[in-house]
């Protein structure tokens, strides 16, 4: 006799926090640390993020509200309405080809 198990394992949000230090040197003149080139401007959401979040509204029809109960019950990723429109809307005007 043959059977199997199956389980998902816990998905979690990978958070990298940056500091960007700034301050007045002794010329008066202000400065402000350069971001790293590898954060994406504009969004603290990664690609994966976005690639789900637009799966589930474009394919799916999950609403806004929905799925900013299924971030924050599924993977711990407390987001907003309004963070969610705000992805999406960036994810299409960053898609190469479009006019």
């Amino acid at each position: 006799m043959r059977y199997g198990h199956m389980d998902v394992p816990p998905v979690a949000p990978q958070v990298t926090r940056i500091g960007l230090h700034g301050g007045r040197c002794a010329c008066a003149k202000r400065f402000r640390a350069a971001p790293l080139a590898d954060m994406p401007p504009g969004t603290p959401f990664g690609h994966n993020t976005h690639a789900l979040l637009a799966y589930l509204h474009h394919s799916h029809h999950v609403g806004f509200e929905r799925l900013a109960r299924l971030a924050g019950e599924l993977f711990s990723l407390p987001i907003s309405e309004g963070a969610i429109a705000n992805a999406l809307s960036h994810r299409l005007d960053s898609r190469p080809g479009q006019t």
